[in-house]
C-alpha cells in the first residue's frame, strides 16, 4: 500500500453503462478521442482518467509511481463515479494498471479490454524502452542519449515522433510535452516485467480481451507466443492479434470501440 495518495483528474461524460478509460505512458485522457469517437456515448458513462504525473493530475516528485501507487489512486479517484460493474479499459501503460487493478478489485468489472499491454524481460528493461526509443527516432546512440539527457525526453522525443507519425492528432504532442519527467523517468527505468504481467493475466477472473499488434515492439513474438498460452490456459482471457504496431487506439481505434461494444 502506498504511503500517501493522490487525487487524480477525471473527466466524465454522457450517461449510461460505465467505461473506465487508462490511457499510456505517452498522453493523457485525450489519447481516447477517437474511440470515444466511434462509441453511442449516449448509451455509455464515460470515464477517462489522467494517470498520477500526467495531465492534470498531481506531478509530486517524491511518489514512487509504481504500480501499487498508480492502482490506488485510480481506485480512490473513481470508487463514487459509478455503480459497478464497469467495463476497464487499458492502453500500454494504461493495460498494465488496469490489469492489476481488476485483479485486486473484481467486484468492480464485468469486463476488461487491454490494449498494447507491455511484456519486458529482465534482460531487456530499461534498455529496450529507453535506449530502443532513442536509436529508432535519433540513428545515432550517442548523439541520441546526449539529447535526450540534456533536453529532456518530454522535450526532444515529441518533436520527432510527431514528424515520423504525421497522422497521430496534434494533442499527443501538446500532452506529452505537460506530463512529469519525474513520472516518465521512473516508469521507463523501473518497468513492471513480463513475469509480473503474466501472472496477473493467469489470476484473472473477469472476461478480458487482449488485442496486441503483430508489429508492437514492446511485446514481440516471444511476448504474443506467451500471451496465446495464457489464454489458452485461462478461459477468461481472449487474444486478438491484429497488422499494427503499439497505438492502436490511435491508428485502429474502430477495433477498441468494438471490443468495448461487445459487452
Amino acid at each position: 500500500m502506498p504511503d500517501k495518495t493522490y487525487e487524480l483528474a477525471v473527466f466524465e461524460q454522457d450517461q449510461g453503462q460505465p467505461v473506465v478509460l487508462l490511457h499510456g505512458l505517452i498522453s493523457t485522457h485525450r489519447y481516447w478521442r477517437q474511440v470515444i469517437a466511434h462509441l453511442n456515448t449516449k448509451k455509455w458513462h464515460i470515464i477517462a482518467l489522467d494517470l498520477l504525473g500526467f495531465g492534470d493530475s498531481p506531478k509530486p516528485k517524491d511518489a514512487q509511481y509504481d504500480l501499487a501507487e498508480q492502482v490506488e489512486c485510480v481506485d480512490r479517484a473513481v470508487r463514487n463515479s459509478f455503480n459497478p460493474p464497469a467495463t476497464l479499459v487499458g492502453h500500454s501503460l494504461g493495460a498494465i494498471v488496469a490489469l492489476k487493478w481488476a485483479v485486486n478489485r473484481p467486484e468492480l468489472f464485468k469486463r476488461v479490454v487491454l490494449s498494447g499491454l507491455p511484456l519486458f524481460s529482465p534482460q531487456t528493461k530499461y534498455r529496450q524502452l529507453a535506449s530502443g526509443a532513442e536509436t529508432k527516432y535519433v540513428p545515432h546512440e550517442r548523439l541520441a542519449k546526449i539529447a535526450i539527457h540534456a533536453f529532456g525526453w518530454l522535450n526532444v522525443l515529441p518533436v520527432l515522433t510527431m514528424r515520423l507519425h504525421k497522422t497521430w492528432p496534434r494533442h499527443i504532442a501538446e500532452d506529452w510535452t505537460t506530463n512529469s519527467r519525474h513520472a516518465h523517468k521512473k516508469i521507463v527505468r523501473n518497468p513492471v516485467l513480463s513475469d509480473e504481467v503474466l501472472k496477473l493475466l493467469k489470476e484473472l477472473k473477469i472476461p478480458t480481451q487482449i488485442i496486441v499488434g503483430k508489429y508492437d515492439g514492446m511485446v514481440g513474438e516471444t511476448g504474443i507466443k506467451s500471451l496465446r498460452s495464457i489464454a489458452r490456459d485461462n478461459n477468461n482471457i481472449s487474444l486478438e492479434v491484429i497488422s499494427g504496431g503499439h497505438n492502436i487506439p490511435l491508428k485502429f481505434p474502430e477495433v477498441i470501440a468494438q471490443a468495448i461494444l461487445q459487452v
